[in-house]
């Protein structure tokens, strides 16, 4: 995909509604004992701040696109944040940085070898640090919709159909993370829709928008 014209044109930042709250719930939950977290391929930098300004960690971003790059640092300084906490590079090389927790949104679904992208989180991370990834819902029902009805435009996004879970779960235990777990989170709604918490009773593998693994080094 070219995400040089995906990137450009910039990204709102709007943490409210029903899928908002629930990511914040969720991953409140998860680094509940953190207090810094290091992103891969950060993109415009959206969960950076979402990271800072909702759950107060410290964060650092490395993204490998020019302009992803330049957006970050740009949405970074609208949001009183250190744009040099966004850093140019390819997290397959060898950036020297440690953190308590690696995570990443939306971006190991755009590989084939998903072992090597769960070993790529685990050289950022400290022992007894943690590793998180959270993926769209590929094999969900509206992700299913979108493809169908726009094949082609989505074909662009060179998106691994086969993962869920189960299949995130087994490469986490596989490359050697402990206290492996999981769960599918939000819902196929619009963006900030507003819904009563009791609607995650309908949270699974065929209606929720995402989900998200994680794991102890």
């Amino acid at each position: 995909m070219n995400w040089d014209n995906y990137w450009k044109n910039g990204n709102k930042l709007k943490f409210d509604g029903y899928n908002w709250n629930r990511t914040k719930e969720v991953l409140g939950e998860m680094l509940k004992d953190k207090d810094e977290c290091l992103e891969l391929g950060c993109g415009g930098g959206m969960f950076m701040v979402f990271l800072n300004k909702v759950l107060g960690k410290k964060v650092v971003g490395i993204e490998n696109n020019r302009n992803g790059y330049v957006l970050a640092k740009r949405n970074l300084k609208r949001y009183g944040m250190n744009a040099k906490n966004v850093i140019f590079g390819d997290m397959f090389y060898d950036i020297p940085l440690k953190s308590e927790c690696c995570l990443s949104f939306g971006l190991i679904e755009h590989f084939d070898d998903i072992d090597e992208i769960v070993k790529t989180h685990m050289k950022y991370v400290v022992k007894n640090g943690l590793v998180v990834i959270s993926v769209p819902n590929v094999k969900g029902i509206k992700d299913k919709i979108k493809y169908y009805l726009y094949s082609e435009f989505f074909r662009r996004y060179d998106i691994n159909r086969n993962i869920d879970v189960a299949i995130l779960k087994e490469s986490m235990r596989r490359c050697g993370l402990k206290d492996v777990d999981g769960l599918y989170y939000q819902l196929p709604l619009l963006p900030n829709a507003r819904l009563p918490d009791m609607f995650k009773i309908f949270e699974n593998k065929i209606i929720s928008q995402g989900f998200v693994v994680c794991g102890r080094k």
